[in-house]
């Protein structure tokens, strides 16, 4: 049955996809856009047009309200955040007030519409960064949020935010999602190491790699998508498993920088990257994340199914297919100049 879903973020590369695939199953899917950008995920994957765009903040909780009750949301998808790590790390307010402030504002108002007699699902879209560094073990569910960095702390209180509100009555129906680091095609973020490496490769260039020893888990946006999508049927059809839970999100695929590095640069002969040191902002980092996806498993029975590898090629081809049709301001990015 079609529905209006909300996906908050659905410009970026995880929302864009998340919209794009309940697009394709029918339902109409509302926006919030605060910033208006020439091309953005949601642009290059065909479905800008396809979605109800509301002009305004997350950080107006009004206009929340306001948008939430006029196209008589059922489900909220809220994957809106501000990511970049350094730029956290220079001015963290606002990392503050759009990831923690804004998921209360959205919370406000499925309490609001619960008190009323409507029950709005909320799947909250939160990150492996929560968990801080534990060591070299795998992270579970039942971990304490040790976060330090900006942004991971910013998503950690907004995490703890919605099982609160679950705990208290205050929302009847939401579930919490962490997964690990997402491989998409359209992902404009180039601070992310695959974007990072694809376009200048494209263009016959060396990228420039930062240095680091840091070891990450990562998994195909088709197979996290799946994921979230399996939990909100889950908040239908067994809500007493779900509802008030974290569930983490991964592949168990864990990869080191280096071999992230020679994976893609198998799909460009003859390149090879440029080493460089990293600026001191990025030195807030987790050495060693990974998932442990048995509760998700084991309660849902979704699986991941996309390898890694094929991940990678999959998006590179996505990249080299769109190539010579994208605007020249994405083509002739030059990456060091990025600010992420």
């Amino acid at each position: 049955m079609s529905t209006t879903v909300l996906v908050t973020g659905a410009s970026g590369v995880f929302g864009a996809h998340c919209a794009k695939k309940l697009l394709s199953l029918g339902h109409d899917v509302v926006s919030i856009a605060h910033d208006e950008h020439p091309y953005d995920t949601a642009l290059l994957l065909g479905i800008r047009d396809k979605i109800t765009w509301a002009r305004g903040s997350i950080l107006d909780e009004n206009f929340v309200k306001r948008v939430i009750a006029d196209y008589s949301v059922s489900t909220v998808f809220h994957l809106a955040a501000l990511p970049l790590v350094q730029v956290a790390t220079r001015t963290t307010v606002p990392i503050f007030e759009a990831n923690f402030l804004g998921t209360i504002h959205l919370l406000e108002s499925i309490k609001e519409n619960f008190w009323a007699g409507k029950t709005i699902k909320f799947v909250y879209v939160s990150t492996d960064k929560t968990y801080g560094s534990a060591g070299n073990q795998p992270y579970t569910e039942d971990m304490p949020l040790n976060a330090l960095a900006v942004y991971d702390c910013s998503k950690a209180a907004a995490d703890m935010a919605v099982r609160t509100y679950a705990a208290c009555g205050f929302i009847p129906s939401t579930v919490v999602a962490r997964p690990c680091n997402i491989i998409a095609a359209g992902d404009l973020n180039f601070g992310r190491l695959l974007p990072r490496m694809i376009v200048p490769c494209l263009r016959g260039e060396r990228p420039f790699i930062y240095k680091t020893t840091y070891y990450r888990e990562f998994i195909a946006v088709e197979d996290a998508v799946e994921a979230l999508l399996t939990l909100h049927g889950f908040l239908g059809s067994h809500h007493e498993l779900v509802h008030g839970q974290a569930f983490n999100i991964g592949s168990g695929e864990q990869k080191s920088l280096e071999q992230v590095v020679n994976t893609v640069l198998k799909h460009f002969p003859g390149i090879e990257p440029e080493w460089i040191k990293p600026p001191a902002l990025t030195r807030v980092e987790i050495p060693f994340q990974l998932l442990d996806t048995t509760k998700m498993m084991k309660t849902t029975g979704w699986r991941p199914l996309i390898s890694f590898e094929a991940t990678v090629e999959r998006t590179i081809n996505w990249w080299r297919d769109i190539w010579s049709s994208l605007p020249l301001g994405i083509r002739a990015r030059r990456i060091v100049d990025w600010h992420g």
